[in-house]
């Protein structure tokens, strides 16, 4: 039974956005249309790290989110 629930956490894991590149100018995340939200915090913590807040850029992809680090 336990092995079965981290399988599936495990799974699930992998439908959720996920970061794939940040720079204190600009951040790339990984994320399906639905966790668009999820893209926008992910982005938003990574610019709060330089003190700067996420703006959504650019969409490379139907999947991929693009986020300036901005003022």
């Amino acid at each position: 039974m336990k092995s079965i629930l981290i399988i599936v956490a495990l799974l699930m894991t992998g439908c959720a956005a996920k970061l794939i590149s940040s720079s204190d100018r600009s951040v790339m995340v990984q994320a399906r249309i639905q966790d668009a939200a999820e893209a926008q915090k992910i982005a938003d913590v990574e610019c709060a790290k330089y003190g700067r807040y996420a703006k959504l850029s650019l969409k490379p992809h139907v999947n991929q989110y693009v986020y300036d680090c901005v003022n």
